[in-house]
């Protein structure tokens, strides 16, 4: 069962969700740290702000380049990645 919690600008969805807690559609793994080995979090749509959040806590290291909203990832949501890499984010409004 998924449930899901709207407040303000933010969502927290959880339940069955791969035992991943979601908030704003980043994962946040419990004992509060995120697993590498997860699959790069699909950031599409975010503010960068958040996207950076989701992304750095993760352990990717996060280039941007534009204004607005992320448009487009460099790393394919889902794909395996190492703790370090880069990952480039056009943004658009």
């Amino acid at each position: 069962m998924l449930s899901k919690i709207r407040g303000g600008r933010f969502m927290v969805e959880f339940g069955q969700v791969g035992n991943a807690v979601r908030y704003n559609g980043c994962p946040v793994f419990p004992g509060g740290t995120n697993r590498v080995g997860s699959g790069v979090p699909d950031v599409h749509g975010m503010n960068i702000r958040d996207a950076i959040y989701c992304l750095e806590s993760v352990g990717l290291n996060v280039r941007f380049k534009g204004a607005g909203r992320v448009a487009g990832q460099s790393l394919k949501a889902g794909t395996s990645f190492n703790r370090g890499a880069i990952i480039s984010l056009v943004l658009s409004s």
